[in-house]
C-alpha cells in the first residue's frame, strides 16, 4: 500500500520567501518546521520552469525530455508554421500515469481539488471526488461604478449598480434589488434559471465593495463554471452550491490599473493593499475546497492546488524584494500577511490529520522579481535576421532566427539561412548579449534543452537565459529593453535564489530526511511514495 498522504501544491512559493516568513515568524507552524529541519529547497525545472511542465514533472516523476512540455505555452507546428503554440494544460501526454493513477491502480482511493491532468474515468471507481475549476471563464473580474451594468450573458444576468446612503446594491431590469452590500455580504447566489450554464456547484458570485480615489466601486471577482467528478460528487456539489469559487485572478484588475495608481506609477501602495484584500477571496475558495476533501479522512491520497502566492508574486514581488535580493521592500509586509493566511490554514489541516498520514507541502517553482522586459525580436528585426509577414507577424519562411511567440524562452534558428549569412548560433547570441549589455543589463546566456518538434531544418534546443530581473517577451516593435509591468516571473531555468521552490514535511510524523541540498522536481514523487520513513527511529 502507498502511504496515506495529503499533498498540497503551493504554486510559486519560493524558498527565499519561506525563509523570510519563518525568520519574521519563528513561532509559526512553518517557522517550527524550519527549525526542525523539515524543509528543503527545490531546483527549478530545466529548461523551462513555468507551471504546466513543473506540475507534470512533479506528479508524474517524468522529466521534460519524456513528457515534452516546455512551457505554459508549448511550441508546435501548425500548417507548416513553427511560430504556433498550444497551451500546456491541453497538450499533456495522456499515456503517462500520474501519482493518483498509481494509487487507483493499487485499489486506493483519491480526492483532488483544482488539480490539472486528472482523467476521472481512468480513476473509476477509486475517485471519490475531483473539482475542476479552471474551465473557460464565463465572466472575467470587473470593477463597476454606480450606474454601470454587471452584464453576464452566459449566465443570463443583466444587473445595474446603484449607490446610496446605505451603500452599493444591484438591481435587475425591473428595478428590484437583488443584492445589497450591507444585507448580503460578499455573496450573490445565482437564480435557478441560470443553473443550466452555471456549472455543477458554487453557483454564486463573489462581490466586494471598495473605495478607489474616494469613489465607491463594486468589484466582481469573475466566474468559472465548476465541475465535480467521482463517487462522492453529489455530496461535494451540495456542499459548495451556494458559495462562490473565485478561480479567476484579481491581478488582472491591477494590471489594467483599475485598482488605483500602482507603486511603479508613483502610487502610495493603496492599489497593492486592495489587490491583497481581493486575494483573500482566492485563498478562501481554494482552502475551503481542500479542507472539505480532507475532513472526512476517507481518501488514501488527497491532492490540492493553491495558486495565491504565484498570482500575487507575478504582480508585486518586485516591490517586496530589493535589487540586492533582500526581502525589505515596501510590500514585504503584504507578502508576510498572505503567508500568515497560508500558515494558519496549514496549522488547521495539520491538527485534523491522523497520525499515520503524510502531509507534503511544496511549490512547483519560485518566482524571481522582475524590473525589465527584454524583446530579442526587436534586435533580430533591426539586424535584418527576422522578417515579418504582411500581417506584421514573424515570417518563419524568410527569417533566420526568432524568439518564439510561446514566450517559453525558446530561440529558433534556421540552419541553412544561418549558414548562408555566415553566422552561428553562438555568434547571434553573443551579438544579442552585447546589445543587451549596452542597454545596461549584463549576463544574458543560453541553456540547452528539449528541442521543439520543428524538423531538421530548424535548430530549436536553445533557451534564452535572461539577466537577473529581466523577463523576455516576443514583441517585435517594442524597445529592446523597457520597464516591465510585471512584478515577478519564472520562465527559463536559472541559478537564481528566488527561483528555487520549497518543500515542507508537515505531517504528524517526519518522513523527509534532513538535509540542505536542493531536490529535483522529478525526485519528489519517489520520495513521497517511499513506504518507510526516511527519518531514523
Amino acid at each position: 500500500m502507498l502511504p496515506r498522504t495529503l499533498w498540497l501544491l503551493v504554486d510559486g512559493l519560493s524558498f527565499e520567501l519561506l525563509r523570510a516568513y519563518t525568520s519574521a515568524q519563528p513561532d509559526s507552524t512553518m517557522g517550527r518546521l524550519w527549525r526542525e529541519q523539515r524543509v528543503r529547497p527545490l531546483l527549478p525545472l530545466a529548461p523551462n520552469c513555468q507551471t504546466p511542465p513543473s506540475l507534470f514533472t512533479i506528479w508524474s516523476g517524468c522529466p521534460p525530455e519524456r513528457h515534452g512540455l516546455t512551457g505554459a505555452e508549448v511550441p508546435v507546428v501548425a500548417g507548416g508554421d513553427p511560430t504556433a503554440f498550444r497551451n500546456g494544460f491541453d497538450v499533456w501526454p495522456r499515456d503517462v500515469p500520474m501519482v493518483w493513477d498509481l494509487y487507483a491502480a493499487r485499489g486506493q482511493t483519491v480526492r483532488t481539488c483544482a488539480v490539472p491532468f486528472v482523467e476521472p474515468l481512468r480513476l473509476f471507481p477509486r475517485l471519490l471526488s475531483a473539482t475542476e475549476v479552471f474551465s473557460t471563464p464565463l465572466a472575467a473580474p470587473a470593477l463597476l461604478a454606480p450606474g454601470q451594468r454587471l452584464s453576464l450573458p452566459a449566465l443570463q444576468l443583466d444587473l445595474r449598480v446603484r449607490g446610496g446612503a446605505d451603500g452599493l446594491r444591484l438591481e435587475d431590469p425591473q428595478g428590484r434589488v437583488v443584492w445589497a452590500a450591507r444585507l448580503h455580504g460578499p455573496v450573490l447566489p445565482l437564480p435557478h434559471a441560470t443553473w443550466a450554464k452555471a456549472g455543477e456547484s458554487h453557483r454564486a458570485l463573489a462581490l466586494q465593495t471598495v473605495v478607489i480615489d474616494d469613489q465607491p466601486q463594486l468589484v466582481f471577482l469573475g466566474y468559472h463554471a465548476v465541475k465535480v467528478h467521482g463517487r462522492d460528487a453529489e455530496r461535494r456539489r451540495m456542499h459548495g452550491r451556494a458559495r462562490p469559487y473565485v478561480a479567476a485572478n484579481p491581478g488582472r484588475l491591477y494590471q489594467e490599473r483599475r485598482l488605483g495608481v500602482s507603486l511603479r506609477d508613483g502610487g502610495t501602495g493603496a492599489a497593492e493593499t486592495l489587490l491583497v484584500a481581493l486575494m483573500r477571496h482566492v485563498h478562501d475558495s481554494f482552502a475551503n475546497d481542500i479542507r472539505w476533501a480532507v475532513e472526512g479522512h476517507d481518501a488514501d491520497l488527497t491532492v490540492g492546488y493553491y495558486p495565491l502566492i504565484n498570482q500575487l508574486s507575478h504582480q508585486i514581488l518586485c516591490h517586496a524584494v530589493r535589487p540586492d535580493g533582500s526581502f525589505s521592500g515596501p510590500l514585504a509586509p503584504a507578502f508576510l500577511r498572505v503567508m500568515g493566511w497560508l500558515d494558519e490554514w496549514i496549522t488547521k489541516l495539520r491538527r485534523s490529520l491522523p497520525d499515520d498520514w503524510r502531509f507534503v507541502i511544496h511549490s512547483d517553482h519560485g518566482v524571481a522579481p522582475v524590473h525589465w522586459d527584454l524583446h530579442p525580436n526587436r534586435y533580430f528585426r533591426d539586424r535584418g535576421w527576422l522578417q515579418r509577414s504582411s500581417e506584421g507577424r514573424i515570417d518563419a519562411r524568410r527569417s533566420l532566427v526568432f524568439f518564439h511567440p510561446a514566450e517559453n524562452g525558446l530561440l529558433v534558428f534556421h540552419r541553412q539561412r544561418l549558414q548562408e549569412a555566415g553566422l552561428t548560433t553562438a555568434s547571434v547570441v553573443e551579438a544579442l548579449a552585447d546589445a543587451v549589455a549596452s542597454a545596461g543589463l549584463s549576463g544574458l546566456g543560453v541553456l540547452q534543452g528539449v528541442p521543439a518538434p520543428f524538423g531538421a531544418e530548424w535548430e530549436s534546443g536553445h533557451y534564452l537565459q535572461s539577466p537577473a530581473g529581466v523577463r523576455p517577451r516576443a514583441a517585435i516593435d517594442a524597445a529592446l529593453v523597457c520597464r516591465s509591468q510585471r512584478g515577478g516571473d519564472h520562465t527559463v531555468y536559472a541559478d537564481h535564489p528566488w527561483l528555487r521552490g520549497a518543500l515542507l514535511d508537515a505531517g504528524p510524523q517526519p518522513w523527509l530526511a534532513p538535509g540542505a541540498e536542493a531536490l529535483a522536481l522529478s525526485d519528489l514523487m519517489p520520495q513521497v511514495l517511499e513506504r518507510r520513513s526516511a527519518v531514523p527511529a
